[in-house]
């Protein structure tokens, strides 16, 4: 029976951190990266720290479900076919570059980012891919991007026109980007 560590793991560490938050809500402080930050890293060293845990961090309980009622399907599938180095390197790397396109997208020093939404959506894209040959999985790809992708396109173009809610849709948007450009030329 194959094991499944990294994902095993990153839903572990993403568990732990909520039951924390739970218990001690100032600790979210440590866990979420805030632009504003950025201008003080004399003032705020653990900024640099905080780029890498808001991808495992939650705003709570039903952000965390939520998260991983897509990510946890999604990194099995990505450790079955890559191996768990390269599941682990393409969550975090779709973190990152969410993380970077949610910036330059807002230019805000207000902005705050918390969730692993970036990265299971590159995860996602990297998967459908993968995954991509053949009508009953294409079809199954395209129902899950059309319940995780267009709204967050619809909420993209709402943040474009300055409505913007409490989504990262930029991030979502750059974790998806990242997924298929891991992906690209790989598994044909």
């Amino acid at each position: 029976m194959k094991s499944y560590k990294v994902t095993a793991s990153i839903v572990a560490i993403c568990l732990f951190l909520a039951c924390l938050q739970a218990v001690c809500p100032t600790i979210m402080v440590l866990q979420v990266c805030n632009l504003s930050n950025l201008n003080n890293l004399a003032l705020a060293p653990l900024f640099l720290l905080t780029i890498f845990t808001y991808m495992f961090s939650h705003g709570g309980f039903p952000h965390l479900f939520n998260n991983m009622t897509l990510g946890i399907p999604v990194m099995l599938f990505l450790e079955t076919k890559l191996g768990g180095k390269k599941l682990l390197k393409t969550y975090i790397l779709c973190g990152l570059i969410a993380f970077f396109v949610e910036a330059v997208m807002t230019l805000s020093a207000d902005m705050t980012l918390i969730g692993a939404s970036g990265a299971i959506m590159g995860c996602f894209a990297a998967s459908c891919a993968i995954y991509g040959k053949g009508f009953v999985q294409r079809s199954l790809a395209l129902g899950l991007l059309m319940l995780k992708v267009i709204p967050n396109l619809q909420g993209l173009s709402i943040a474009i026109l300055g409505m913007s809610g409490h989504v990262a849709f930029a991030a979502h948007i750059g974790g998806v980007l990242m997924g298929l450009f891991l992906m690209t030329g790989k598994h044909k």
